[in-house]
């Protein structure tokens, strides 16, 4: 995507040398969530996180899609907590990582995503719930030229209570008008969902339409039971292969984002 061939050089070399500290996303399994990629015990629909999102939130998106899995510690967990600018381990060389693995997980993917989820107009992180705007990660998207829509911030933190697994239709206010459009939402980390969700629910409460979360990496505890140790080490064991990042969602097909 980007011209510069310098630029494209690097972000090439980066990419490359980050492999190994990449994880595969799962396809659709009896013990994977559907939603957000993480597991979930067989005998429900989706993992106890996602089931909470959909019973509290009004619109929650249904397609959360991470570049990778990830579980701490690790040299990816590093990347995410260090890459912004005020950490106390701050390192600026840790964005141009995240920024190469973006630029490279869009070129291979990003036309194909475009035509799976229907396409978007726009593009807008989800905003922090402490940090003052703008977000380390909008400066992320931008520098990288992966997504090639227009940034925009329409999220204010609302007055709704928001939190680890505590979400809120009113977690965030949105300024100005967006009836209609496609947005499409990204955030660095995703665990719980509950901040992209309330984050997604707000905009399509007001008339926007949000066809997935697309989120750096989706955090694995294999700590925390049997069911997320199994996902994890099955997962964590493959090779990564940018081309094949979002094979799990082309296996559904384009009905199923509909």
């Amino acid at each position: 995507m980007a011209t510069c061939p310098k630029i494209v050089s690097d972000r090439m070399r980066l990419s490359e040398e980050a492999l190994n500290n990449l994880v595969p996303v799962p396809h659709d399994a009896s013990d994977v969530c559907p939603v957000c990629r993480s597991w979930r015990h067989s005998r429900y629909p989706k993992c106890s996180n996602c089931m909470q999102i959909f019973a509290e939130l009004t619109r929650p998106t249904p397609v959360v899609i991470p570049l990778t899995l990830y579980s701490k510690p690790s040299i990816m967990r590093d990347w995410l907590k260090y890459y912004k600018p005020g950490a106390k381990e701050y390192d600026p060389s840790f964005a141009a990582v995240l920024e190469a693995l973006l630029w490279r997980f869009m070129a291979e993917n990003g036309e194909t995503l475009f035509r799976l989820l229907g396409g978007w107009g726009r593009v807008s992180v989800v905003p922090s719930s402490s940090r003052i705007p703008p977000h380390p990660l909008a400066e992320l998207v931008t520098n990288s030229d992966a997504i090639r829509a227009p940034l925009i911030e329409p999220l204010e933190r609302g007055h709704g209570e928001l939190g680890h697994r505590i979400t809120s239709d009113h977690a965030y206010v949105v300024r100005g008008s967006f009836e209609g459009q496609r947005i499409l939402l990204v955030d660095d980390v995703f665990t719980t969902g509950a901040h992209a969700q309330s984050a997604a629910s707000a905009l399509q409460n007001h008339g926007a339409l949000v066809p997935g979360i697309l989120v750096l990496a989706r955090r694995i505890n294999p700590s925390f039971n049997e069911a997320s140790e199994r996902v994890w080490l099955r997962q964590r064991d493959q090779p990564y292969d940018y081309r094949q990042a979002i094979s799990w969602l082309l296996n559904r097909g384009e009905e199923s984002m509909k």
